[in-house]
């Protein structure tokens, strides 16, 4: 009886494994995958400098890439308005709102680089960073738009430039310039350091489950597997268009 049941259960993980790859997003046939391992320092240069950059996202339970132009700009819209976040670089930026009515000028709400604005826990999120020549650090704040005007408070600081971040399973992912960071009840982790894509500037993120992460970002789209700990890079061989 006992070996029947073993069989049994074996059977039946074999079969979730299987539907598990099978369930895996597609990889769009312009995109080959990159040996990161043996990718030498003159091909990763390259990367950094292409004419082009890819966003990703999940539709309809598939992973969806599209050529994406470079926005400095980032918006979410709560009751009353928009907070639009700005960020160019080493020319600075800024978070400010914007009340409905367009004949009132825009409120600012806190000078800086600001890369994302979300909704955690029913409370409102954004981050800011930039990574020029020696500074590369930023922070997570936690908005208040309960007084008049905001406030806002530093929730965590980053050793690396944050770029964007994602609500996944009751928790924040955050990509950075160089690494990858989870937020668990408002505590970091840092689960990759010192990653691949320094300089290829991610964009967007799309989550599926623990083992398909993917990032839109120049010259390609990664994949983070957070369960086996690994990184992959998918680089696009298509027809270069370059992004206008």
């Amino acid at each position: 009886m006992t070996l029947r049941i073993t069989f049994f259960i074996t059977i039946l993980l074999s079969l979730g494994n299987l539907c598990q790859g099978q369930n895996s997003p597609k990889i769009p046939r312009d995109f080959v995958e990159v040996n990161l391992d043996t990718a030498g320092a003159e091909e990763k240069r390259k990367w950094n400098f292409p004419n082009y950059e890819f966003k990703v996202a999940q539709e309809k339970g598939k992973l969806v890439v599209k050529p994406n132009k470079y926005q400095n700009t980032v918006k979410l819209r709560i009751p009353g308005g928009i907070l639009i976040g700005v960020n160019r670089g080493e020319w600075g930026g800024a978070l400010s709102f914007q009340q409905k009515s367009r004949s009132k000028e825009s409120v600012l709400i806190k000078n800086g680089n600001v890369t994302d604005i979300f909704i955690y826990r029913d409370k409102i999120y954004f981050i800011e960073g930039l990574a020029h020549l020696t500074y590369n650090q930023g922070a997570l704040y936690e908005l208040n738009t309960h007084t008049a005007p905001f406030s806002y408070q530093g929730v965590i600081k980053f050793e690396d430039a944050p770029q964007l971040a994602a609500v996944y399973k009751d928790q924040i992912l955050v990509v950075s310039y160089n690494n990858f960071y989870l937020i668990k009840e408002l505590k970091k982790e840092t689960l990759f350091e010192k990653t691949f894509w320094g300089g290829l500037y991610p964009n967007s993120m799309a989550t599926f489950d623990d083992q398909n992460i993917f990032l839109g970002m120049r010259a390609g789209i990664a994949k983070v597997d957070l369960e086996n700990k690994q990184l992959k890079f998918y680089k696009y061989i298509g027809k270069k268009k370059a992004i206008k």
